[in-house]
């Protein structure tokens, strides 16, 4: 993010521009009531149509750029993280083992990026500009200015009280949502072993269930947001009919025009036009915000990798140390205090009864598996001091279950 800062500044700058360029449909509808009508000049209306019309031209371009600006904010945070994000999911399954959710990180990444590059950053932009829009309507009139404040409070104040209500579904909906996924990819990962042992009736109805949980939590969160936006639109529709009719008093007690009456309604709808942008993207703020705190923590948890030193290619030994193994997301060990060294153009074959630890044993001498315990030296430097390529160049190794990538040899 600090990485585009200046793209950040700059959107701000075409908002506050493109809020100024907005005030011209209501500078042109106090012009055209105030002193068009009453002086009946057609060159006047033609003027002031012209100028609008360039105004508004202007405004279209601005907009144009603005959301430009923000899809490629949002392709490159994309860009930026991705790699590290794939280079995480491939770690996940190494320390945490397969039970959960692993592709959580690349979807929580593109929630990010959708969120930036939709319409919901310039709402954020923009209401920042509704206290412009208010003081206008209050140099027209002290009472406009207070019946478009109060209006203003009620919305935000809905805003942040949705924010609450919406908080908690939100969050069990995404945890929900790593179950039900998780049980999907466990399913088509032993797809084998459920048809084999007659496993899919119980396997349907344990996703069923954790299908419903997520559908719930999704189903609170529209009802919610659904309801204040409907909230939002009628305090909307009632703020403007108040404005036209408070206007309406004032000019019949001769303290404002005509024009006066239809620029404040305008005003206070475009002063209101964010908060209500903002509630219908509510949600969509909410999983991105809750998606980059994930993110943040994940890639906190695992920093990139330093490159290690280059090391010449192993010839001489392999030696394991009271070597301790648990399988990742454990504690429980299923190798313990293990030793052996193995010299070149020395062969060991290591034997025992299925589960007796001689696969897990192989994972960690490869790096595939942490250790809980002891080191593993290869010609007298820590296993960890190679890189994943140097090891891959020099070690061989065939695991259990083997799956072939696409591509070409």
């Amino acid at each position: 993010m600090r990485s585009c800062r200046s793209a950040f500044a700059a959107i701000a700058l075409f908002s506050g521009v493109l809020n100024v360029l907005m005030l011209s449909s209501s500078i042109y509808m106090l012009e055209i009531y105030d002193r068009v009508l009453p002086s009946r000049s057609v060159p006047t209306l033609i003027g002031l149509s012209l100028l609008v019309a360039i105004l508004y031209a202007g405004q279209a371009v601005l907009d144009f750029v603005r959301g430009r600006i923000l899809v490629r904010i949002g392709t490159a945070l994309d860009e930026a993280l991705g790699a590290r994000v794939y280079a995480s999911v491939l770690k996940l399954p190494l320390k945490l083992g397969r039970g959960g959710d692993n592709m959580q990180p690349v979807r929580d990444l593109d929630s990010v990026r959708t969120f930036m590059s939709g319409s919901g950053p310039t709402a954020l932009f923009d209401l920042p500009w509704l206290p412009l829009y208010l003081a206008i309507i209050f140099m027209f009139h002290v009472l406009l200015g207070l019946t478009a404040l109060v209006g203003a409070i009620v919305l935000v104040l809905l805003t942040v009280y949705a924010e609450r209500l919406t908080r908690k579904p939100v969050t069990s909906g995404t945890q929900t949502g790593i179950v039900r996924n998780g049980l999907t990819l466990a399913g088509n990962r032993n797809a084998e072993v459920i048809a084999a042992l007659g496993m899919g009736g119980r396997m349907a109805a344990k996703w069923e269930e954790a299908n419903r949980d997520y559908l719930a939590e999704q189903r609170s969160v529209s009802d919610i947001a659904g309801g204040f936006g409907a909230v939002s639109k009628m305090l909307r529709m009632l703020l403007q009919s108040a404005m036209l009719g408070v206007g309406a008093w004032l000019v019949i007690e001769q303290q404002a025009t005509a024009g006066i009456i239809i620029t404040a309604s305008i005003l206070s709808g475009r002063a209101l036009a964010p908060v209500d942008l903002v509630i219908a993207n509510w949600k969509g703020f909410l999983t991105a915000r809750q998606g980059w705190q994930r993110l943040n923590r994940m890639l906190a948890a695992m920093p990139a990798d330093a490159r290690p030193m280059a090391l010449p290619m192993p010839a001489r030994h392999i030696f394991m140390q009271i070597v301790s193994i648990a399988a990742p997301g454990t504690q429980r060990l299923l190798v313990h205090e293990a030793s052996f060294a193995l010299g070149a153009g020395h062969a060991v074959g290591i034997i025992g009864p299925s589960g007796s630890g001689k696969s897990t044993l192989v994972r960690a001498l490869v790096g595939a598996w942490p250790l809980a315990a002891g080191r593993v030296r290869l010609d007298g430097a820590d296993l960890d001091q190679w890189s994943q390529e140097d090891r891959g160049r020099f070690i061989g190794y065939l695991p259990q279950d083997v799956e072939l990538f696409a591509g070409t040899v």
